[in-house]
């Protein structure tokens, strides 16, 4: 799903380069865009969830073992924040090289440009988020039941 991730941003961004701003194709490029990544973020975050609860059962060996809570909590923010750093920074240097390049070449709006890519790190700092809360909400009830 990064691999998938990465080649959508850094494919649909050179697409939109190219369109007329007045024109239909660019507003649906830019929709397009803003649903796939929506789409691609709900399926990490199903993908997180549906391999959480075999790792539950890990952090509650972990326990036994004699990690404590907190250092459980700080192991699962942890992995979840490598895991979506990860999707952010993948596709940023070929992402910086083809904004140069339009905005060189072709004289793209920066506030399109801007607005694109803060979408893009807002919806993965809000996937990181709804991740690591499930993980923890998770661990916590299973760990009651264990």
């Amino acid at each position: 799903l990064v691999f998938l991730m990465t080649i959508i941003v850094t494919g649909i961004l050179p697409i939109l380069a190219l369109q007329n701003p007045l024109s239909n194709e660019y507003v649906t490029g830019i929709i397009s865009f803003l649903f796939i990544i929506t789409l691609l973020l709900i399926s990490i975050i199903y993908k997180l969830n549906i391999e959480m609860h075999d790792k539950v059962y890990e952090y509650v060996v972990l326990e036994k073992i004699g990690y404590t809570k907190k250092q459980l909590i700080q192991m699962i923010a942890k992995e979840n924040v490598i895991y979506y750093t990860l999707i952010l920074c993948i596709p940023l240097p070929y992402l910086f090289s083809i904004t140069y390049q339009y905005l060189m070449k072709y004289h793209i709006s920066m506030t399109l440009l801007i607005v694109l890519f803060l979408f893009y790190v807002v919806a993965i700092i809000f996937s990181l988020l709804i991740t690591n809360k499930a993980y923890q909400n998770t661990f916590i009830t299973r760990r009651k039941i264990s």
